[in-house]
């Protein structure tokens, strides 16, 4: 769903907003999506133009923020890997 072009994306909220009968389904033969990706599609973008409005952070400040812990979380996962290594070889066999 990432992939969807904004041009797919704005058509298919046009479609669901216009409230014109059948346009829905129009719009899923057209774009090859299924009347609920449409409706999806729709919702998303309506919440993206009223977190916009809203002034809240942005979609590339969210962006960049879960790279960020992710890449931490990373470094985490491999210092605690590399400590409890440490403390299995410094016990030695059992």
């Amino acid at each position: 769903m990432l992939n969807v072009p904004v041009e797919t994306w704005s058509g298919n909220a046009d479609a669901v907003l216009s409230g014109a009968w059948g346009a829905v389904t129009r719009r899923a033969h057209q774009s090859g999506y299924s009347r609920t990706a449409v409706y999806m599609h729709a919702q998303r973008v309506v919440q993206a133009v009223a977190s916009a409005q809203a002034g809240g952070i942005s979609y590339d400040a969210l962006w960049h923020e879960n790279e960020r812990l992710k890449a931490e979380n990373e470094a985490l996962w491999q210092a605690w890997s590399a400590a409890l290594a440490g403390v299995v070889c410094s016990r030695g066999p059992q």
